[in-house]
């Protein structure tokens, strides 16, 4: 079970939220944060990455594992 520092429990949403984070963490995966997405690239049916735009421009990002959208 997941808990905050103030010692609040998180469930159902805010679980899965927060579980997904500190696996992203200890993996060292790049999050990018405020990223507009222009399209998905993808190949056959699968998604393979995203085009995003930066404020150098439109720039294209290879998924090794798979591509999370969220809100």
């Amino acid at each position: 079970r997941l808990t905050h520092s103030r010692g609040t429990s998180l469930v159902i949403g805010n679980a899965l939220a927060a579980r997904l984070l500190q696996s992203l963490i200890q993996s060292s995966v790049t999050i990018r944060l405020s990223t507009q997405v222009d399209a998905l690239l993808v190949e056959g049916m699968s998604v393979r990455g995203v085009s995003i735009k930066t404020e150098a421009g439109v720039r294209s990002v290879r998924a090794k594992y798979g591509v999370v959208l969220a809100t």
